[in-house]
C-alpha cells in the first residue's frame, strides 16, 4: 500500500539537515527532499535590486534556477528564470490584481 500523502511543511533547518543526512549516508526515501529550497521574507525589500542581486550569483546550473516573487500588495507569485544572463519574468503579468475581474468575489 503507497503512503498517504499528508501536506508536510518542513524549516529550512530540517530540510537542511535531511539534506545533509542524505549526502552522508546515500539514504533515500519518500519523505527526502528532491532539490534544494532557499526562501525568505524580506519585508520593505527593493525587489528590483534583489533580483538584480541574484542574477549576478554565480550558479551551479544557471537554467535552472527559479524565482518566485510576490509583492506587498500582489496575489500570486511571479516566476523569474535566469536566460542569457539575465532573469526575466515567465509567469503571467496579465491579468493582474488591477484588471477588472480579477477577483472572482467581486472585491
Amino acid at each position: 500500500m503507497a503512503p498517504r500523502r499528508y501536506a508536510t511543511f518542513m524549516t529550512l533547518a530540517a530540510v537542511e539537515k535531511a539534506m545533509r543526512r542524505r549526502r552522508e549516508t546515500g539514504e533515500r526515501g519518500w519523505k527526502y527532499p528532491e532539490c534544494e529550497v532557499w526562501a525568505g521574507a524580506l519585508n520593505h525589500a527593493d525587489l528590483n535590486a534583489v533580483l538584480d542581486h541574484i542574477a549576478q550569483m554565480p550558479w551551479r546550473c544557471p537554467n535552472a534556477l527559479q524565482v518566485f516573487v510576490m509583492d506587498q500588495e500582489e496575489s500570486f507569485f511571479r516566476l523569474w528564470m535566469l536566460r542569457d544572463g539575465e532573469l526575466r519574468q515567465y509567469a503571467p503579468v496579465s491579468p493582474d490584481e488591477n484588471d477588472p475581474n480579477f477577483y472572482s468575489d467581486g472585491r
